[in-house]
């Protein structure tokens, strides 16, 4: 009911309906006299209530431009902000009046903006007034002045009366605005989002408010936000700052430090279904604790069941358990401890995916887990484990000493951590539909500015970003008619401006990521080539273009993108005559992701004949790897379109 209330603030058709249905209802002869319902309000005498006058005003300032000249003209703005600041007024009088601010900002248009940010309330501005809001008030009249902080900074004229009244600065107002940032209620999120846009639009072209803002720990803030939100609006408006932030070289660091980049990477969409399906098998320990448990009880029990059986069986073989039983008398400190291996299963969380000598031993036992039992993870019931064998003598003991070999082995190294595996979300807004295309393209440009650090796009590529973008890519050329056929005839692509800008984000991000082989192969194998050709040969935007260029010229330097880029009719320009070619590492760590791929022969040859070896058979020193290039010495080509200026680290803005 209260995320309900909150939203509906910023529909003006449904406020102007709801505040139609009272006018229609209304019989009183003053309700369409401005100067009247003014004079109302300000004494609280006369044919109406208080109240009764604002709704009547509510509804006129929704009624378009001249309505809202005409209230601006008779002093409505100053008359709102006096009921608001008033300590005697009651709650909803306040709301209404602030509700008829917003509704002359969005009615009037920038003059209205402009009026609205100069008013006063006695002693007090119209900034401080709806800064008090924003910090102490609730539901409806929180959200009414962030969204009339938005609009007033959004436009150039109020914007300058805005920062004017705030002496260029943002003050102690950076605070108040970090703490709506990193809010988590759910009722707030239109006000995170209202609060993400204004700041936005105070921010941009004026790096000292930037500079002020990142030292004010805002990027911490938006990290937080973008960790606990779960809607849309509030995701967006959060990545459109951080965005904003990243301009400055400054908030990288930040950001870093608090694994932003994961973070963003998330953000893009789910990997791809191989490497998650994998991983919920390998790990599914770690992603589901309730279910290691359950497996932790059940295996601890067949433990047990196994070590009673082998004891029955030595008791039943007298002589054969009576020779062992000697050969443990001479060595009592090896059954001094049969629960070794069971107090390590306490220590650690154990890994399913390495059951090899475990499962070995267990053959050589004739032992066999029940079906479903899987490798213990936790501690649960370690400590019921019996414990008879370290007392008992003679025939009882021997045949423990296998068991505990073979438990030996059953105990892999600790498992991975749960922020490490790339099918666990780190960001709060959920994968699927929830999950707008704009709000991943924002993600997509702040790895745009960050990829041209040569180690955050290693680190982004790690997390998979380019197997993540290709798709993205694809559905924002899907956002427009671009492409379709009309008449028979084939058309060419057209894209919206708003269009144009989301794919110079995603082509940006690829531009980077493709200065490496593997990222090279995943482009063209998640089939982008035909998008970015298209993207090549029909858009005029010069930045868009040349970023898709520079992406169609890296991939093409790849062997095993040859038949892909020869199916999708690559320009013959683009040929490589001596193409690079995937080294045994990096076609190993692409079969996870591509399972059916022709990379599986390659990566056996490669394992059957060690590198450097001789015809001999003798090994030769492997040659040391040359140092990782700087940012300034990447380069997918020879090209000028993304050649490094001279003394600059920065690809992108050449």
């Amino acid at each position: 009911m209260t995320s309900k209330a909150a939203a509906e603030p910023l529909d003006p058709v449904a406020i102007k309906a709801q505040h139609t249905i009272f006018y229609q209802a209304n019989t009183s002869d003053i309700k369409d006299d401005i100067v009247q319902l003014l004079g109302v309000v300000k004494t609280g005498t006369g044919p109406l209530t208080r109240s009764e006058a604002l709704f009547l005003l509510s509804y006129h300032a929704f009624s378009g431009e001249d309505r809202a000249t005409e209230l601006i003209n008779n002093g409505a703005v100053n008359t709102c902000f006096g009921i608001i600041d008033a300590a005697e007024a009651a709650a909803p009088d306040k709301t209404i009046c602030a509700g008829i601010l917003l509704a002359l900002c969005t009615s009037g248009g920038e003059e209205a903006c402009e009026a609205v940010v100069k008013g006063r309330s006695g002693g007090n501005t119209a900034p401080v007034v709806l800064h008090a809001l924003l910090r102490d008030a609730r539901d409806k009249m929180r959200v009414y002045a962030a969204r009339v902080l938005r609009l007033v900074a959004e436009q150039p004229a109020s914007r300058s009366a805005l920062l004017k009244a705030m002496e260029q600065k943002l003050g102690g107002n950076c605070a108040l605005y970090c703490g709506v940032l990193s809010t988590n209620a759910l009722s707030e999120y239109v006000t995170v989002a209202q609060v993400a846009g204004a700041v936005t639009a105070l921010i941009v072209g004026r790096d000292d408010l930037r500079d002020e803002a990142i030292q004010g720990n805002m990027v911490e803030a938006i990290l937080t936000g973008l960790r606990l939100h779960k809607a849309d609006s509030p995701v967006r408006g959060l990545l459109a700052l951080l965005e904003a932030l990243l301009g400055d070289k400054g908030a990288w660091g930040r950001l870093v430090a608090r694994g932003g980049i994961p973070l963003l990477v998330d953000l893009l969409g789910p990997p791809p279904g191989p490497v998650t399906e994998w991983e919920g098998a390998r790990y599914r320990h770690v992603i589901d604790p309730a279910w290691a448990e359950e497996q932790d009880r059940k295996r601890l029990e067949w433990l047990r069941l196994e070590e009673e059986r082998v004891r029955a069986a030595a008791a039943a073989n007298g002589a054969s358990a009576g020779n062992q039983s000697s050969r443990v008398h001479r060595s009592p400190s090896r059954l001094a401890k049969p629960s070794r291996s069971l107090k390590q299963a306490e220590s650690s969380k154990t890994d399913v995916g390495r059951d090899e000598g475990g499962e070995a031993a267990a053959q050589v036992l004739n032992v066999s887990p029940p079906r479903g039992a899987q490798r213990p993870t936790s501690t649960a019931g370690a400590k019921e484990a019996p414990k008879e064998g370290a007392e008992e003598e003679g025939a009882g003991a021997a045949p423990l000493l296998p068991v505990l070999g073979a438990l030996d082995q059953m105990l892999p190294a600790p498992a991975r951590q749960r922020s490490d595996l790339l099918s666990v979300n780190s960001a709060g807004l959920k994968w699927g539909a929830l999950a707008g295309v704009q709000t991943r393209v924002y993600a997509a440009g702040c790895l745009y500015l960050l990829a041209q650090d040569a180690e955050h796009m290693a680190a982004a590529g790690k997390r998979l970003a380019a197997s993540r973008l290709v798709p993205l890519l694809q559905q924002v050329l899907e956002l427009g008619e671009g492409g379709k056929k009309k008449g028979g005839k084939k058309k060419g692509l057209t894209l919206t401006p708003e269009q144009t800008q989301l794919l110079v984000r995603v082509t940006g991000a690829l531009k980077f990521l493709s200065l490496v082989n593997v990222n090279r192969y995943r482009i063209a194998k998640l089939g982008a080539t035909p998008s970015l050709i298209a993207i090549y040969e029909n858009v005029s935007h010069t930045l868009l273009r040349r970023n898709a260029q520079v992406v169609l010229s890296n991939i093409a330097m790849l062997a095993e993108n040859g038949q892909l880029l020869l199916d999708a009719k690559l320009p013959e320009e683009f040929l490589v005559a001596l193409p690079l070619r995937l080294n045994a590492e990096e076609t190993e760590e692409l079969l996870l992701e591509f399972p059916d791929a022709p990379l599986g022969a390659k990566a056996a040859a490669a394992a059957a004949k060690p590198p450097g070896a001789t015809p001999a058979g003798q090994a030769m020193p492997a040659a040391p790897a040359p140092p990782a290039p700087a940012a300034a010495e990447l380069m997918c080509c020879g090209a000028m379109c993304c050649r490094a200026a001279p003394g600059s680290s920065d690809l992108r803005e050449v």
